[in-house]
């Protein structure tokens, strides 16, 4: 249930890096709309531990090292497969606690190897 920093800060150096030697501006808005969105969404979430910082983080790395135009696509991936996970894991187990990084990594993948799904 927890993302340790040691994951998740090398992914953004390395989108970060990719992008200065491209040039580019793109990676450096997507980590912070990733990273920023989630831990915004997360503060605001009635629940209390729902989302932790190590999903912001995780989500900030994808968006530095796939852009930010592939968040919306990436978290939409990532509701999705958590929703079906979470609804074959409450048959075993009510209250179970699902964690949301597998989810986003999911998401990040199927992003990466079938491309936009919105466009």
């Amino acid at each position: 249930m927890i993302l340790p920093d040691d994951l998740t800060l090398p992914l953004i150096l390395f989108g970060l890096l990719l992008g200065l030697a491209e040039g580019s501006w793109a990676p450096a808005l997507g980590a912070a709309l990733g990273w920023g969105g989630l831990a915004l969404f997360a503060r605001l979430w009635p629940r209390e531990g729902a989302l932790g910082g190590g999903d912001a983080k995780l989500l900030g790395g994808i968006g530095a090292c796939l852009g930010p135009m592939a968040l919306p696509e990436v978290v939409f991936v990532a509701a999705l497969s958590g929703l079906a996970f979470g609804l074959a894991l409450r048959g075993a187990r009510r209250d179970a606690e699902i964690p949301f990084g597998p989810a986003l990594a999911f998401g990040a993948l199927a992003s990466l190897l079938f491309g936009p799904i919105f466009g």
